[in-house]
């Protein structure tokens, strides 16, 4: 059961009115939570709106995603004693993460394992009929679940062992210090 709808099964036993809140629906997350989920703050919600229009650019929250990736290979090449001795793995990561940016993407197709398509099938089934079921509860529409389909290397992840396995990763190590 997706998390959504298990979290509002358990506090609508409890509360007549449970509201589920898409914070991925607006750019501006404060002004719509108060406009949306706070009915009697319209004076708020009007101030909200004004300075929000007034202002040139409005700043958007952005998710920040960070790879895994160049401390997954720091923690093999560790591992397999790979790394110099007073390294740090976090140094290592960082010089890892500045290697893989100088690469070419389809330099770095040779070393991404990523989901088969049955896999992927299953996954957006499951997003699609959890999804379907929370916009039943709230009444709200979110963003669909086609594209796990569709976006290239969308469930893909750099494999260690690969990488460990490929002669020039083998002499960047052996050139760190």
């Amino acid at each position: 059961m997706h998390p959504t709808i298990r979290t509002y099964n358990i506090y609508s036993k409890y509360f007549d009115h449970v509201h589920i809140f898409d914070i991925h629906s607006k750019p501006d997350v404060f002004e719509h939570f108060v406009c949306l989920m706070l009915p009697s703050a319209e004076r708020t919600c009007n101030k909200l709106k004004r300075q929000i229009a007034n202002q040139k650019q409005t700043a958007d929250v952005q998710r920040v995603s960070t790879s895994l990736d160049p401390f997954r290979i720091a923690e093999v090449a560790h591992r397999r004693r790979l790394l110099p001795k007073k390294m740090r793995k976090k140094d290592a990561a960082d010089k890892i993460n500045k290697y893989l940016e100088d690469l070419s993407e389809s330099s770095l197709s040779r070393f991404t394992s990523c989901l088969d398509k049955d896999t992927l099938v299953q996954i957006r089934n499951i997003s699609l009929s959890s999804l379907q079921k929370v916009r039943e509860i709230s009444g709200l529409s979110f963003e669909n679940a086609e594209h796990i389909l569709g976006e290239k290397n969308l469930f893909c992840e750099i494999d260690p062992r690969k990488v460990l396995a490929d002669s020039a990763w083998l002499t960047f190590f052996s050139g760190l210090n």
